[in-house]
């Protein structure tokens, strides 16, 4: 083990170590317990992409796409409802088989911090 090793585990990271000590990160690990270092966790990478749904004003039905919506419409009737028409009345904000159309959001909430 280096002797400046745990100055540099401190300002580098496991990883960066290991570049820079042309070394594996298996050994790196290996030093950071002879050291007594406890590994430490990371967090991983965590989005929340906003996630919109589709809703009929008038039935309150949210459905999760377009394609969806068209799916249900056919099987209660509207025979070749079509996703692009229900995005185009989106778009345009009118009334297409019978029903107002808009996007809702329906992301998870976030806590504030």
């Amino acid at each position: 083990m280096p002797a400046d090793f745990t100055a540099k585990l401190a300002v580098l990271g496991s990883r960066e170590c290991a570049e820079y000590y042309r070394c594996s990160l298996t050994a790196v690990t290996r030093w950071r317990s002879e050291s007594g270092i406890l590994p430490h966790k990371r967090a991983m990478p965590f989005s929340h992409p906003q996630r919109r749904a589709i809703l009929c004003v008038e039935t309150g039905m949210v459905f999760a796409s377009q394609g969806h919506a068209a799916r249900w419409l056919n099987n209660v009737g509207y025979v070749g409802a079509a996703a692009s028409t229900i995005s185009t009345a989106i778009g345009e904000d009118r009334r297409a088989y019978g029903c107002s159309w808009k996007h809702v959001d329906v992301s998870p909430a976030r806590e504030a911090v």
